[in-house]
């Protein structure tokens, strides 16, 4: 999982939330995944695809074995993929390469770290947060123009996980609250450059809009309990908070939409046999619909996996089967 330092804590907390040398692809190398066969750990309360053929298209995309490879985000041409990576610098900076390329191009490189990029709806912008100015902040950087990022200006208190809404012409992201320590949604206009909070009395983490910009979905710690995170959505505007997933045991985080708007996927915290009541590290990839129906699991390593990032039929997420986080995908049905 992530490592902390102060005041860089902050983020690898957020981003795990408890928690140059590439080839190509190659067949997994546990025999479970070669049969077909899911490791130990599914629970069967739940309903569960069984992964069948499906899991032997298990595809590694980063293969590093220093360092990690995390945040992944795969560009609307669905062959570019970009990441942050601690590979090459004890620093995250940002990279991108083909999805299934060996060849990596570094992005960013400023004094400090670089996170979570994410890719404007027409492939021309990526929005991402940087510390370099002591506090977590978003950037903007024209991909293929060579002209240097630019700090968008967006408010006090540190920011994570800034998300476009579908028309490219805003972003969703949340930030953590001076005063309170709590982290809040905020929605930015690019155009005007105006920054608008939601109800203060709804927290949540890395917001994410659903393909119709209809709905914004997000994970909120619960306050009570053992204080494992749920899933909610809430509109655009912020009215209509509605849970989709909440359980007294385990936690849901970093959620993301389907491409078709009808089911989130997300990482469970605490679920797993092998994790359960562990709440400091991520544990297997879940899927569950919008409607919080059909909650069904996607990945059964004994190691950890988290990040999800879907595109067209196929969830890339990060996971540290291999020994060091990488970045791996799964078809989904």
């Amino acid at each position: 999982m992530l490592q902390t330092s102060t005041p860089r804590a902050a983020l690898a907390l957020a981003a795990a939330l408890l928690a140059a040398c590439a080839h190509d692809p190659g067949p997994p190398s546990d025999p479970a995944l070669l049969e077909g066969l899911p490791p130990t750990g599914r629970d069967p309360l739940f309903e569960t695809a069984h992964p069948g053929p499906g899991y032997q298209d298990l595809r590694p995309h980063t293969h590093y074995e220093q360092g990690s490879a995390e945040d992944p985000e795969v560009g609307p041409d669905g062959q570019s993929l970009y990441f942050a990576s601690t590979h090459d610098t004890r620093d995250f900076n940002i990279y991108v390469k083909g999805v299934d390329s060996p060849a990596v191009t570094r992005l960013t490189a400023s004094p400090g770290n670089e996170r979570q990029p994410r890719v404007s709806p027409d492939g021309k912008f990526l929005a991402y947060v940087g510390d370099e100015t002591g506090h977590w902040e978003i950037y903007l950087l024209a991909l293929g123009t060579g002209e240097p990022p630019q700090r968008v200006h967006s408010g006090p208190g540190d920011k994570y996980g800034p998300a476009w809404r579908v028309d490219g012409r805003a972003l969703v992201y949340c930030s953590r609250s001076e005063q309170t320590g709590t982290y809040q949604l905020w929605t930015l206009d690019l155009d005007s450059g105006l920054a608008r909070d939601f109800d203060a009395r709804i927290s949540g983490l890395f917001p994410k809009y659903s393909p119709q910009s209809d709905w914004i979905v997000f994970h909120k710690w619960k306050e009570r309990d053992l204080g494992y995170a749920s899933l909610w959505r809430i509109r655009p505007d912020g009215t209509e908070p509605t849970v989709i997933l909440t359980q007294p045991e385990w936690g849901s985080i970093t959620p993301v939409w389907s491409p078709d708007g009808k089911r989130i996927a997300f990482s469970a915290v605490a679920k797993s046999l092998e994790r359960h009541g562990v709440g400091f590290r991520s544990d297997d990839i879940w899927t569950v619909g919008a409607d919080g129906s059909a909650l069904t699991q996607v990945t059964a390593d004994p190691a950890s996996d988290w990040a999800p990032s879907w595109h067209g039929n196929r969830i890339y997420f990060v996971s540290d089967r291999s020994g060091t986080p990488n970045i791996w995908s799964l078809p989904v049905r």
